[in-house]
């Protein structure tokens, strides 16, 4: 059985926060994985703050904007005891936009951090947004170019963070997406998991998720994620390496409750690609009331590190 335990903490205020535990010892495949923690763990996390004066709250999860551009403050913390490398990828409503950084317009922002530092942007621009409501999702990978040598599981939280938030361009006017009602064949049950995985059939069971997909041994795999509710529109966006792959229904309502699984085609994929499937709840729907009380449920939720064989 493939498992991590993992420490997550996430602020509902500002701040997204990914704990690593210190030691992480794994036994053979069909074992569990056992992670000894020293009684002081040394700190390991990253961590993602985004805000900005526009805000209706203290929550900062809904912008009432007055003009069609956006530039947020935005905090990467590398709280680690080595360097790694971030990347910054930015959507506005499920699609990744390119931002202009320094007069320059690029599909992401990158930055190598050296341990324990920090770096700050206010230099980020969101442009030509359209009149009305938007969703906008700030999506940052720690070491997004590793791939992963053998198929293991590496949970989402020790490689990515997001920050969703609505954006009000002068006028609250809903988009109205397609909708595809897809009816899931696989009931509710024990072992249904709150999280998004790859695996070569459909399923419930984490205990198939895919780390490594092996493209001799299937051209195509499916995405598999809990629908617990029905009638709950969901979004997906799926990222190979630094470019959005297009889904043939990125927009969906469950029919029924259980476990949705959806395919996905992987003959045009190359050795070492890195996949990201993200899954949103509620797309459109707005993450705080007039008083800026919270509502959920409304964070993303990722896959684990997937590479291409």
């Amino acid at each position: 059985m493939k498992k991590l335990l993992l420490f997550l903490f996430f602020a509902i205020l500002t701040i997204g926060c990914s704990m690593i535990p210190k030691d992480e010892v794994s036994k053979d495949t069909n074992d569990k994985k056992a992670i000894e923690v020293s009684s002081k763990p040394e700190v390991r996390q990253m961590i993602l703050i985004s805000s900005d004066e526009t805000a209706k709250s203290d929550q900062h999860r809904l912008y009432m904007l007055n003009k069609t551009s956006f530039t947020p403050h935005i905090e990467v913390d590398n709280d680690f005891p080595w360097q790694n490398t971030y990347r910054l990828f930015f959507f506005v409503d499920y699609k990744q936009v390119n931002v202009t950084k320094s007069g320059k317009v690029q599909p992401y922002v990158e930055v190598d951090l050296e341990a324990r530092k920090r770096i700050k942007f206010d230099d980020i621009s969101i442009n030509n947004l359209k009149e009305g409501r938007h969703d906008f999702l700030l999506f940052l990978v720690r070491n997004p170019d590793k791939p992963l040598k053998k198929d293991e599981f590496i949970p989402t939280e020790a490689l990515h963070l997001s920050r969703r938030s609505t954006l009000i361009v002068k006028k609250d006017i809903p988009p109205r997406p397609n909708f595809s009602k897809l009816e899931n064949k696989i009931p509710n049950s024990n072992d249904s998991k709150s999280i998004p995985f790859i695996s070569y059939k459909p399923t419930e069971s984490l205990r198939e998720a895919l780390g490594v997909i092996d493209k001799n041994k299937s051209d195509k795999v499916w995405i598999n994620f809990p629908t617990p509710v029905v009638n709950k529109n969901y979004a997906l966006i799926a990222l190979l390496n630094n470019k959005q792959l297009k889904l043939e229904t990125p927009f969906i309502t469950s029919n029924t409750n259980g476990t949705t699984s959806l395919p996905l085609t992987v003959k045009e994929w190359n050795h070492n690609d890195n996949l990201i499937i993200g899954v949103i709840e509620r797309p459109f729907e707005k993450g705080e009331d007039s008083k800026g009380s919270l509502l959920d449920p409304w964070t993303p939720t990722y896959t684990n590190k997937i590479t291409i064989k």
